[in-house]
């Protein structure tokens, strides 16, 4: 795990690990934040986000925690998904066997509140 894959980048700065931070083959997932879509509300940490099947082929990453957010009055979800910053806006599967939830997710941005931090610095 990386800044990079956390999202937080520093292309212009220089810091030690950049070369190996910029490349390609060596990123992992990415983290997003992710929203329930449909009818099942319950998001479970650890549960797995698959695409399609529930194949171990299928599997593109996971949620690292969930919360019910008052402000937002919904589940809300951080996760590790491949490539996950460029898919914003994707509904992807979160499958959790142990508890047989299942539901449809919405793959975003992991800052759900003041995004731009304007409330903060008010």
């Amino acid at each position: 795990m990386s800044h990079h894959d956390l999202g937080f980048l520093t292309p212009d700065k220089s810091f030690i690990g950049k070369a190996m931070a910029v490349r390609e083959g060596l990123r992992g997932p990415e983290l997003v934040g992710l929203k329930t879509v449909g009818t099942v509300k319950a998001l479970i940490g650890g549960a797995l986000l698959v695409e399609g099947d529930f194949k171990a082929e299928n599997v593109q990453g996971h949620i690292t925690s969930a919360v019910f957010s008052p402000t937002l009055g919904c589940m809300l979800a951080l996760g590790l998904l491949e490539n996950g910053r460029a898919r914003h806006g994707e509904h992807i599967r979160m499958v959790d066997r142990v508890n047989g939830v299942a539901a449809v997710c919405e793959v975003g941005p992991p800052v759900f509140v003041d995004p731009k931090g304007e409330k903060l610095r008010a």
